[in-house]
């Protein structure tokens, strides 16, 4: 009998103690972070992992930095338009020579649209980037025979 009223008690106090909380309490926690502002800046390449899509689970990556980075590893350089890219000893024409960028969308952005001498590349974003985040990373997927095979994920630091 003890432990059924000392369950009813905890219940309880456990439905006051949430019944009490209003949202208008809720203080806010500021502006979102701009994400163009958050990508306007000079990026170094610093790793590459090349992803094969059509093998499943933990057996389809590949670390392959050094094939792609080199002595001199690509930077890339954005501001609120335009895009320039210097491949230094990394393999080029990976994203063009430079351009145009822009997001999918400016405040939940899910992917890039470069736009380089009539070529577009789009690339998926792997994470937001921040005006705090250390890193940009995206994933570009190449199509073979009308089927995406394989994805590289680059990875840039300011």
């Amino acid at each position: 009998m003890k432990y059924i009223n000392l369950k009813i008690i905890v219940l309880a106090l456990f439905v006051i103690g949430f019944s009490s909380c209003d949202e208008d309490e809720i203080p806010p926690i500021g502006e979102p972070s701009s994400k163009v502002l958050g990508i306007q800046d000079e990026w170094t390449l610093t790793k590459v992992v090349q992803v094969d899509l059509l093998t499943p689970f933990n057996e389809n990556s590949m670390d392959v930095s050094g094939v792609f980075i080199g002595n001199a590893p690509a930077a890339m350089s954005f501001d609120a338009d335009n895009y320039t890219i210097n491949y230094g000893s990394s393999p080029e024409g990976l994203l063009g020579t430079g351009g145009t960028w822009a997001f999918d969308d400016n405040d939940y952005p899910t992917n890039i649209t470069l736009t380089s001498n009539g070529e577009t590349y789009v690339v998926d974003l792997n994470r937001t980037v921040r005006e705090t985040d250390l890193t940009l990373e995206f994933e570009l997927k190449k199509v073979c025979e009308g089927v995406e095979s394989i994805a590289y994920q680059y990875v840039f630091t300011r």
